[in-house]
């Protein structure tokens, strides 16, 4: 077959172009480039807002999940809780962060002022002692587990 000529399947209307042709034509060469990207939003991060707009809030550590990520590389994904005095605590997730974490430990949780269902994990540590020992006396007086929480 000649370079540039068409591929036809007998007795059919049906033609593929070469991949030379394909390669040729503009809007192809368009497509390749924008489609990639259609459709896709990316979560926005800690550093895509303005930190003035968060407040800390004391919170924990749910659940804790280790992952390569390289075959030399490992990262922590966790959950966390916050709001522990509500009767419906929030719950978040954070991704690839390099913290070592245990389940359990108390953290210092980033609430957005204005939406607080936008948090972010910023470290181990405690802020409000009282809160969390009350949220924890509400764990143990369900049996155990943390609660509020459905737990996986």
């Amino acid at each position: 077959m000649a370079v540039g000529a068409k591929f036809q399947i007998p007795n059919s209307k049906f033609q593929i172009p070469n991949q030379r042709t394909l390669l040729n034509n503009p809007r192809i060469i368009c497509l390749l480039f924008l489609l990639p990207g259609c459709g896709l939003t990316s979560e926005k991060q800690y550093q895509d807002y303005d930190p003035d707009n968060f407040i800390e809030v004391q919170g924990i550590i749910t659940r804790v999940l280790h992952r390569s990520v390289y075959p030399d590389k490992r990262v922590t994904d966790l959950r966390f809780i916050y709001q522990l005095d509500s009767a419906a605590p929030k719950q978040n997730m954070e991704r690839g962060t390099s913290f070592p974490l245990n389940e359990g430990d108390p953290a210092v949780i980033l609430v957005h002022k204005d939406d607080n269902d936008i948090s972010f994990f910023e470290s181990r540590g405690l802020i409000d002692e009282e809160q969390l020992l009350r949220y924890l006396a509400k764990c143990e007086a369900i049996g155990g587990g943390y609660f509020g929480i459905d737990q996986p």
